[in-house]
Protein backbone atom coordinates (compact mmCIF):
# COMPACT_ATOMS: atom_id res chain seq x y z
CA UNK A 1 0.00 0.00 0.00
CA UNK A 2 1.33 3.33 -0.76
CA UNK A 3 1.50 6.02 1.90
CA UNK A 4 -0.86 7.86 -0.31
CA UNK A 5 -3.43 5.24 0.01
CA UNK A 6 -2.99 4.36 3.78
CA UNK A 7 -3.23 8.49 4.47
CA UNK A 8 -6.53 8.37 2.52
CA UNK A 9 -8.14 5.23 4.77
CA UNK A 10 -6.44 6.59 7.59
CA UNK A 11 -8.62 9.96 6.69
CA UNK A 12 -12.05 8.22 5.62
CA UNK A 13 -11.52 6.01 8.94
CA UNK A 14 -11.57 9.48 10.69
CA UNK A 15 -14.55 10.75 8.95
CA UNK A 16 -16.03 7.21 10.21
CA UNK A 17 -15.23 8.09 13.73
CA UNK A 18 -16.59 11.82 13.57
CA UNK A 19 -20.15 10.44 12.45
CA UNK A 20 -20.45 7.47 15.22
CA UNK A 21 -23.49 8.32 17.99
CA UNK A 22 -24.02 6.94 20.79
CA UNK A 23 -21.57 4.45 22.62
CA UNK A 24 -21.42 1.69 24.98
CA UNK A 25 -20.08 -1.59 26.14
CA UNK A 26 -21.62 -4.17 27.50
CA UNK A 27 -24.77 -6.45 26.02
CA UNK A 28 -28.36 -5.94 26.02
CA UNK A 29 -30.34 -8.27 25.73
CA UNK A 30 -34.45 -9.81 24.95
CA UNK A 31 -34.82 -11.97 27.37
CA UNK A 32 -38.97 -12.60 26.27
CA UNK A 33 -41.95 -12.00 28.37
CA UNK A 34 -41.66 -12.44 31.89
CA UNK A 35 -44.35 -12.40 34.42
CA UNK A 36 -44.63 -8.59 34.26
CA UNK A 37 -44.41 -8.36 30.23
CA UNK A 38 -41.26 -7.97 28.19
CA UNK A 39 -38.23 -8.44 30.12
CA UNK A 40 -35.05 -6.36 28.26
CA UNK A 41 -31.83 -5.67 30.11
CA UNK A 42 -28.12 -4.73 30.13
CA UNK A 43 -25.00 -6.32 31.59
CA UNK A 44 -21.50 -4.73 31.44
CA UNK A 45 -18.19 -5.14 33.79
CA UNK A 46 -17.88 -2.38 36.36
CA UNK A 47 -14.71 -2.51 37.79
CA UNK A 48 -14.60 -5.94 37.47
CA UNK A 49 -17.77 -6.66 38.65
CA UNK A 50 -20.81 -7.72 36.12
CA UNK A 51 -23.76 -5.05 36.97
CA UNK A 52 -27.34 -6.38 34.76
CA UNK A 53 -29.82 -3.22 34.90
CA UNK A 54 -33.54 -4.15 33.61
CA UNK A 55 -34.30 -1.44 30.69
CA UNK A 56 -37.60 -0.09 28.96
CA UNK A 57 -38.04 -0.95 25.03
CA UNK A 58 -37.25 2.68 23.97
CA UNK A 59 -33.56 2.18 25.94
CA UNK A 60 -33.18 -0.99 24.97
CA UNK A 61 -33.44 -0.46 21.48
CA UNK A 62 -30.64 2.87 22.09
CA UNK A 63 -28.14 0.45 23.95
CA UNK A 64 -28.41 -2.38 21.16
CA UNK A 65 -27.74 0.73 18.84
CA UNK A 66 -25.10 2.12 21.12
CA UNK A 67 -23.37 -1.21 21.45
CA UNK A 68 -22.96 -2.23 18.25
CA UNK A 69 -21.52 1.77 17.71
CA UNK A 70 -18.75 0.93 20.31
CA UNK A 71 -17.83 -2.27 18.50
CA UNK A 72 -17.69 -0.64 15.03
CA UNK A 73 -15.40 2.28 16.79
CA UNK A 74 -13.36 -0.40 18.27
CA UNK A 75 -12.77 -2.31 15.09
CA UNK A 76 -12.28 0.92 13.09
CA UNK A 77 -9.68 2.37 15.75
CA UNK A 78 -7.41 -0.89 15.67
CA UNK A 79 -7.45 -0.35 11.79
CA UNK A 80 -6.73 3.19 12.56
CA UNK A 81 -3.17 2.16 15.18
CA UNK A 82 -2.13 -0.61 12.35
CA UNK A 83 -1.94 1.91 10.28
CA UNK A 84 -0.67 4.19 12.15
CA UNK A 85 2.62 1.91 13.38
CA UNK A 86 3.23 0.36 9.74
CA UNK A 87 3.66 3.89 8.63
CA UNK A 88 5.94 4.34 12.24
CA UNK A 89 7.99 1.87 11.50
CA UNK A 90 8.94 2.69 8.30
CA UNK A 91 9.28 6.27 8.67
CA UNK A 92 10.08 6.99 12.53
CA UNK A 93 11.45 3.88 13.38
CA UNK A 94 15.22 3.11 11.99
CA UNK A 95 14.49 -0.82 10.81
CA UNK A 96 17.93 -2.97 10.01
CA UNK A 97 17.58 -6.54 9.09
CA UNK A 98 19.77 -8.85 10.68
CA UNK A 99 20.38 -11.11 13.37
CA UNK A 100 19.49 -9.18 17.06
CA UNK A 101 17.92 -6.75 15.44
CA UNK A 102 14.66 -5.57 17.38
CA UNK A 103 13.12 -1.91 16.32
CA UNK A 104 10.52 -1.93 18.94
CA UNK A 105 13.33 -1.93 21.51
CA UNK A 106 15.64 0.85 19.97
Amino acid sequence: MTPKKRQQEYQALRQQLSGMGWISEGYAQNRGRGAGGPCFQWTRKVKGKTVSVALSEAQFDALTKAIKSWKKTKRIIKRMQQLCVFRSCRTVIPISVGQGSDPVGQ
